[in-house]
């Protein structure tokens, strides 16, 4: 029961990651979506970026655990 209801979330779910770069401090919160910009939430974007878009390092990728309640 428990692992099917983590799979539900997981595809459910809105995918949160917090993207950061060890080499100059840039940090953002995007959410792994098809589905364009709501206002005031984190940025959408279709794959998770592998480089640092300010000076090109590799980025850390970690997902951010989101729990909806219905």
């Amino acid at each position: 029961m428990i692992a099917s209801t983590r799979t539900l979330q997981n595809t459910i779910g809105p995918q949160c990651y917090r993207v950061c770069c060890s080499e100059c401090s840039y940090m953002e919160t995007v959410e792994l979506s098809r589905e364009h910009d709501e206002p005031g939430g984190p940025r959408s974007v279709a794959e998770l970026p592998k480089v640092c878009p300010v000076c090109g390092a590799g980025v850390t990728r970690k997902r951010i655990p989101v729990l909806l309640r219905y």
